[in-house]
């Protein structure tokens, strides 16, 4: 074996065998005109799945993968987009580019801005099917519960203000004058204990009808003027665009994630969960949601106003 290894070294620079090429079965007519049915369908429904073709092909699923994989046709996933409207695109970029052009006159306007937003924490929580597995050696059958007779939920309010996360519980069913009751009497409060210099400068919002109602624009008008983000504000938001507001994009399917990583208990492990999620929020990641709302906004202007995250 030595003076074998030897002999190649000085014959071929290399001591290893010479690689040999696995032979095997020659490919058949009838398997080159499978690959070619397999690749026509592909192409002309680039959406269909591995199922439908099986049927419709009477080709198996293995061998529809092997000729994918073969020809460098790759399974790529949707991604979630909200759905926009006709007048839609014109808004979003005009958004788009009045966010750059403030941050290009202040680097730190949007660490002046509160961004604001509520979402809802249920008993069913965030589940996804194509990601439920359970590892056993035989199939285990397993099932998860849904539709829970005894069913709650908790409406929380979020806030970004630099580098500080505000968290507010907000009443289950909310409408104009809950949402004010809440602007004059519990905000002020929480922003009360900010140091001066880090105390909002703008505040945003999005397009809820409890946002829109006509005291809560009285009140922002009155205690931001001039300097408040929303509909009918005097920097409009616009419509249909959580890709572009840090609680949407991050805060809250942050928290969703911590809170619903296993199945809590019931409302009150959500509410540890929550805080838990809270408090590991750092500098370092308000810093990268800041970064991150810069790249969005001069995606959404390169793609014209569309939906972008699936470029992300």
């Amino acid at each position: 074996m030595i003076l074998g290894a030897a002999q190649r070294l000085r014959d071929t620079g290399n001591i290893l065998p010479a690689r040999v090429e696995r032979v095997g079965r020659p490919r058949d007519i009838r398997n080159l005109r499978n690959e070619d049915r397999v690749v026509d369908a592909v192409e002309n429904v680039p959406h269909t799945i591995v199922r439908k073709l099986e049927r419709q092909l009477q080709i198996s699923r293995t061998s529809i993968n092997r000729i994918t994989k073969a020809r460098e046709l790759h399974p790529f996933h949707a991604t979630k987009a909200q759905k926009l409207g006709p007048g839609d695109f014109e808004q979003r970029i005009a958004f788009c580019n009045r966010i750059l052009e403030m941050v290009a006159n202040d680097p730190d306007f949007l660490q002046r801005v509160l961004w604001t937003d509520e979402s809802l924490f249920t008993r069913e929580g965030c589940f996804n099917q194509h990601n439920s597995h359970e590892y056993a050696v035989e199939n285990p059958h397993f099932t998860r519960n849904r539709n829970f007779r005894n069913k709650w939920k908790i409406n929380m309010w979020g806030g970004i203000i630099g580098n500080v996360v505000l968290l507010h519980l907000l009443p289950d069913a909310m409408n104009g004058a809950n949402y004010l009751r809440f602007l004059q009497e519990v905000l002020p409060e929480a922003l009360a204990q900010l140091p001066p210099d880090e105390r909002p400068q703008w505040f945003q919002h999005d397009g809820a009808p409890t946002h829109t109602a006509a005291q809560v624009t009285e009140y922002l008008n009155a205690t931001y003027p001039n300097s408040w983000i929303g509909r009918n504000g005097p920097f409009p938001w616009p419509p249909r665009s959580p890709d572009l507001t840090p609680l949407d994009f991050f805060l809250l399917g942050y928290i969703k994630g911590v809170v619903y990583e296993t199945e809590p208990e019931d409302q009150f492990e959500t509410m540890a969960r929550i805080q838990v999620a809270y408090l590991n929020i750092t500098p370092v990641m308000m810093e990268k949601v800041r970064t991150d709302l810069i790249r969005r906004c001069r995606l959404c202007i390169q793609v014209g106003g569309g939906t972008f995250e699936q470029l992300l």
